[in-house]
C-alpha cells in the first residue's frame, strides 16, 4: 500500500522502528473529558512505552494489562485512567507502524482507512489517518468507545520531533469531529529518548 509504506517511511521507517524496543516519555495530558470522568487535568505522566507488544508503564499510576479491558463507567478509577492512558500512547507512539497488523485501505485526500483486528487494544475498531505532505500522520479520527459510541473525535498532531530515529508528534489536540473546540484531550511531550 503506496500510502502506508510513505508514512512508515516518514515516521522513521521500517528498520529503524524494528532495531527499538522501548520509547521514555515524559509528558503533560490535558482536556475536558478527564474533569468529566471525576479527574483533575492536566496531570503529567512519565511513561515507558514498549514499542513491539501493547504495553506501556507509568510512574504514579497503577499497573495495567492491556488485553483485560475495564468497563469504564461514568466515573473513572485510577486503573481506567491508566488504562486509557496506556492504550492511546501505545497506539501514538506505535502508528503508523501498528497499522501493519490491520486491514487498511486508501481513500481519496491522502487517507487510510484501518480496521483493528480484534484483541489490539485501541480506541475504535474502524478509523481514519490523514498524512499530511511529508507523510506524517497529522489527523486521526475514531470513536473514543470508552467514553461512548457517541464520543466521535479528531485527532490532530503537530510539532513532529524525532527521536532515536522516530518521528512523533510532541503536540496533540483531541476535539469533537468537525469542531475546533472543546479540546477534549491535550498532550504535550516534553521529553523522549528510545532504548
Amino acid at each position: 500500500m503506496r500510502l502506508l509504506d510513505e508514512a512508515i517511511a516518514a515516521h522513521g521507517g521500517r528498520e529503524r522502528f524494528a532495531a527499538l524496543e522501548r520509547l521514555r516519555l515524559r509528558l503533560t495530558v490535558g482536556g475536558l473529558a478527564w474533569p468529566v470522568r471525576g479527574m483533575r487535568a492536566p496531570f503529567e505522566l512519565d511513561a515507558t512505552v514498549e514499542l513491539h507488544r501493547p504495553a506501556v508503564a507509568f510512574a504514579g499510576l497503577p499497573e495495567v494489562d492491556l488485553a483485560a479491558r475495564p468497563r469504564f463507567g461514568l466515573r473513572w478509577s485510577a486503573y481506567e485512567q491508566a488504562w486509557f492512558c496506556a492504550m492511546a500512547l501505545w497506539n501514538y507512539t506505535t502508528l503508523p507502524w501498528l497499522l501493519e497488523r490491520c486491514e487498511v485501505e486508501e481513500l481519496p485526500g491522502r487517507r487510510v482507512r484501518a480496521r483493528f483486528p480484534a484483541g489490539v487494544p485501541t480506541h475504535s475498531p474502524v478509523q481514519t489517518f490523514h498524512l499530511d505532505d511529508a507523510g506524517r500522520i497529522a489527523r486521526h479520527d475514531y470513536t473514543a468507545t470508552a467514553f461512548g459510541r457517541w464520543a466521535a473525535a479528531q485527532h490532530r498532531s503537530t510539532d513532529f520531533q524525532t527521536f532515536g530515529g522516530l518521528v512523533l508528534a510532541t503536540r496533540r489536540r483531541v476535539t469533537p469531529r468537525g469542531l475546533p473546540l472543546p479540546v477534549l484531550v491535550s498532550i504535550a511531550v516534553h521529553d523522549g529518548e528510545v532504548c
